[in-house]
């Protein structure tokens, strides 16, 4: 209708454009742009750059996907920006940039290959109260396979931030659980709960062994979510960095100097408590060497068993008090700070995922990000809203997932193909010099 209105040069009166789809009233506040170029509307406009005029052909509300998609695809599924850019040089149509924009939401090779990034579901951070209430586990490869010590078993104390650090010659449940056995239980007595990954040693028989014998809970992250571990995962960039300020000849014998580190580490002041991890693991402040060397005496006033026990319990009380009050507000501030980009929506029973692909099967760097087969959500686990138990669209075994891991499937339906049944062939009836035999026969005529 506006094409005729053009080829007319006459613009349309109020009435009539009142008259017109919201669609047409749109094009119409460009009128002194519209022009008819071998018989096609366009609309005139000058590059601010190039300072050059090119003439946009308007798109009829019918081909517009199909134009977006043959740009789209030609510019090598490039992003939001560049394709408004390359379509915008020949094409114009009214809400341009709002369609392309779900036109991209819809692309599944797009979603399949560069949507490395998606909204992030909320912070849950764990709560705890006292002194070996939950230790976090984990194992931390400093990827030197000529080490005599590869590994280290990383283990830290979610109230008092205490840390322990043991180098180890593998990661094998039987290497685990003594390590947890010789440095943590025989020194420290037995914690309320292990948390670790679902890593094979310490989800082994052994393991469950050793925590049952010691009336330990284990439990563990969701998987591929090493968030779920953050401060055995921070305590490790911790130690790293410590380890990478060792002298460079020092750094070939760091099994040697791993525990004066973790020594320091455990008598400075964290900033989530506002305490050194000892005093709150020992009730009192260590003396180091640095202090014999500097000539500091000893701190502590002398008592007597009754009144050391009496003091020592109202420092505690009031140490732990303040500790809690600490880390409450540190989750809050790291929660507030993490939630600001936190916008992933639940998932209900019955949606539609894609998963993040973890096997590449051999294609490296060139596989996508999410596997191209869609999941479908059957439940919610735990009371967090942020784990989903999954099982694939086509069928198969289920898998438990972080939120972080999915997100929501654009891909069509997958449609099960009916099984055609096979005819059996029919048989090739033998000629006898060009006649058929009698029972061939009656077997034809039936």
């Amino acid at each position: 209708m506006v094409r005729r209105y053009v080829e007319k040069q006459e613009k349309p009166r109020k009435a009539d454009r009142q008259a017109m789809s919201s669609r047409g009233q749109r094009l119409l506040q460009h009128w002194k742009r519209l022009q008819l170029r071998h018989n096609v509307l366009c609309r005139k406009v000058m590059d601010n750059k190039s300072h050059e005029t090119h003439y946009q052909i308007i798109c009829p509300s019918s081909r517009c996907q199909e134009v977006w998609r043959r740009v789209h695809e030609a510019a090598a599924h490039a992003g939001i920006d560049k394709t408004l850019v390359s379509l915008r040089k020949n094409f114009y149509w009214p809400g341009m940039e709002g369609e392309v924009r779900q036109f991209h939401q819809g692309c599944a090779a797009c979603s399949l290959q560069k949507s490395r990034v998606e909204p992030k579901a909320p912070l849950h951070p764990v709560t705890v109260s006292y002194p070996l209430e939950v230790i976090a586990l984990d194992f931390l490869s400093l990827g030197r396979t000529a080490d005599e010590f590869p590994y280290i078993l990383v283990a830290t104390d979610q109230f008092t931030r205490f840390a322990w650090a043991i180098p180890t010659r593998d990661q094998t449940a039987q290497t685990t659980v003594k390590a947890i056995w010789a440095n943590i239980i025989q020194n420290f007595g037995c914690p309320t709960r292990f948390h670790s990954d679902r890593g094979t040693n310490f989800e082994s028989a052994l393991m469950k062994e050793l925590c049952e014998t010691c009336g330990v809970v284990k439990s563990r992250t969701t998987p591929y979510h090493p968030a779920g571990n953050g401060s055995a995962e921070r305590f490790n960039q911790t130690l790293l960095k410590m380890l990478r300020a060792l002298e460079e000849e020092k750094q070939n014998f760091w099994p040697q100097y791993l525990a004066e580190l973790v020594h320091a580490y455990n008598n400075t002041v964290h900033s989530a408590t506002g305490y050194t991890p000892s005093f709150l693991m020992f009730g009192r402040h260590l003396r180091l060497p640095v202090d014999l060397n500097l000539a500091v005496g000893p701190q502590q006033p002398g008592y007597l068993v009754g009144g050391w026990v009496k003091d020592h319990h109202q420092k505690m009380s009031v140490a732990y008090r303040i500790a809690r009050d600490q880390m409450k507000t540190a989750s809050f501030q790291q929660k507030r700070h993490y939630d600001r980009s936190a916008k992933a929506s639940p998932f209900l029973p019955g949606e539609r995922v894609l998963v993040r692909l973890r096997n590449k099967r051999g294609r490296g760097k060139l596989a996508p990000w999410w596997s191209p087969d869609p999941f479908v959500v059957l439940e919610q686990v735990g009371d967090t809203g942020l784990v989903y138990r999954v099982r694939p669209e086509k069928g198969g075994q289920g898998k438990t997932l972080h939120r972080n891991s999915m997100k929501p499937c654009v891909l069509p339906p997958v449609v099960s193909q009916p099984t055609e049944q096979l005819q059996e062939p029919e048989t090739a009836l033998p000629v006898f010099y060009g006649f058929l035999p009698t029972a061939a026969q009656e077997r034809v005529n039936v």
